[in-house]
């Protein structure tokens, strides 16, 4: 709990990896919606503990399709470098989109809250992500118009995020090998 909320102490709290920030004075529905945000990502975690059975052996990979990431890597003739470029720009992307995001709530923009949403939906589609695909389809029809519910639904979009791209990550090298 704190008594700092601005948009900024929300980052700096989540980038030091902490589950939920709570600010003063303390508000019942502001408490719940936390709580069950951190359902939400126990759950999510959870999922991302599921074994996947894979050619090459057992990995966990819950937020990635990997039949379509290994037809990405055959698409691209097998080339690991390019496909290690694209999860990277991916990366680089998802990231300046949940940056515009902010910068919409800040201004009050659902128009580029919907936009920024709907390309970062896109480029997550490429990856097979249906996970991440349906909290941001939940995020862009019911709570663009609420402040607060939005930027407690983005922290755990962050997160989801987060999830992925590790999982891509680690997905990436262990084709490497």
């Amino acid at each position: 709990m704190t008594a700092y909320s601005s948009e900024y102490c929300y980052r700096k709290g989540f980038n030091a990896s902490i589950d939920a920030l709570v600010t003063k004075p303390l508000s019942k529905t502001k408490l719940l919606s936390n709580i069950s945000n951190l359902f939400k990502q126990q759950e999510a975690e959870k999922e991302s503990q599921e074994a996947v059975d894979m050619e090459s052996g057992s990995c966990r990979f819950s937020s990635l399709n990997i039949k379509e990431l290994n037809q990405m890597l055959s698409d691209l003739g097998g080339d690991h470098k390019v496909f290690c470029e694209i999860c990277k720009i991916f990366s680089e992307d998802s990231s300046r989109l949940m940056e515009k995001i902010d910068l919409a709530i800040a201004a009050g923009d659902a128009k580029e809250i919907r936009s920024s949403l709907n390309q970062l939906k896109g480029a997550v589609a490429n990856f097979g992500a249906t996970r991440l695909i349906n909290n941001i389809n939940q995020i862009e029809h019911n709570e663009i118009d609420n402040t607060q519910v939005i930027e407690e639904s983005l922290i755990n979009l962050q997160y989801l995020l987060n999830i992925h791209n590790s999982q891509l990550e680690e997905f990436s090298q262990m084709k490497a090998n």
